[in-house]
């Protein structure tokens, strides 16, 4: 039992590491494209375009 137990342990850490991977990158990268979009619109609105 107890070496069927430890793949499936193992599986169960490996597939939370990676869920929890997955959230930290889309939340990182949502707050990035936040950050991205409102420089952006700060350079659109310091540089006017003729």
């Amino acid at each position: 039992m107890s070496t069927n137990s430890k793949p499936s342990k193992g599986v169960i850490i490996a597939i939370a590491v990676i869920a929890l991977m997955i959230i930290a990158y889309l939340i990182w990268a949502f707050a990035l494209g936040d950050l991205m979009n409102g420089l952006n619109t700060g350079e659109t609105e310091a540089v006017p375009m003729k």
